[in-house]
């Protein structure tokens, strides 16, 4: 018989507890919890009508499962393996093959398996059988590396327009002699990107946008700017070398 669930308590909670996984169905729920505590594994389970969610979100509410359960975070790695090893001596062919990855593709059964954190430890299982049974190789190690690989290249700095840089920095030297600020903020913002734009990968990892001789560029477009604004700015208030149209309305405020 499965072992039934303890309820949920607030206050007898070790604070290294939290939330291992979610269930829809008590049965699912109290077979995890057998092969758990099999395996010397404390665990805290709700019930349908006690305990509670204690999961938090910065906006809104989190959607509450019928039941879940909780383990010590330090025992997450060994109740995955565990429970992949479960799978690995219960699953039936009928089992794999009903499953809905039974419909992905190779790409999307490794994607599983290197996310294996963020599914449960059958659906991992069932992933790695289904790519067995088509042939291809499941070392984790060499997926991992060509994931990693493929995710370099993917965002890899690259060379930016040159040109466009150029044209910017023409445009922005003009635009901060005369002070015109619309277009100084314009011109700015371009090759602002071009010297400090980064684009984040899947991870959440930052990489730069482009490459270093394109970030030089900028960044020398920018100095170039800020020398020209400068000057713009003796010229205005007190050399009075050229008396370039006034462009925008504000400038009343520094008469």
């Amino acid at each position: 018989m499965p072992s039934s669930p303890l309820l949920l308590d607030d206050n007898a909670l070790p604070r290294d507890f939290a939330i291992f996984q979610r269930f829809n169905r008590q049965e699912d729920l109290e077979e995890v919890v057998e092969v758990l505590r099999d395996h010397q594994i404390l665990v805290h389970a709700s019930t349908e009508d006690s305990g509670e969610w204690r999961e938090t979100t910065i906006i809104g509410s989190p959607l509450q499962p019928k039941f879940w359960l909780e383990i010590p975070a330090s025992q997450f790695e060994k109740a995955n393996f565990v429970l992949q090893e479960h799978a690995e001596e219960t699953l039936s062919e009928e089992d794999i093959l009903a499953h809905p990855f039974a419909t992905y593709s190779r790409s999307e059964l490794e994607q599983v398996l290197l996310e294996e954190t963020d599914w449960n430890p059958t659906a991992v299982v069932i992933a790695r059988k289904l790519l067995l049974r088509q042939g291809y190789d499941v070392d984790l190690p060499e997926l991992r590396k060509a994931a990693r690989q493929k995710l370099a290249e993917d965002y890899a700095p690259q060379p930016g327009n040159k040109l466009v840089i150029v044209l910017s920095a023409l445009a922005g030297c003009f635009a901060a002699l005369s002070l015109w600020i619309v277009l100084i903020m314009v011109t700015l913002g371009v090759l602002l990107y071009y010297l400090a734009g980064t684009r984040r990968d899947p991870k959440g990892v930052k990489h730069w946008a482009y490459d270093y001789p394109t970030r030089q560029l900028g960044r020398i477009a920018v100095a170039a700017m800020a020398l020209c604004l400068l000057a713009g700015l003796l010229n205005f208030f007190w050399l009075g070398w050229v008396a370039f149209p006034v462009i925008d309305s504000w400038y009343w405020i520094w008469r």
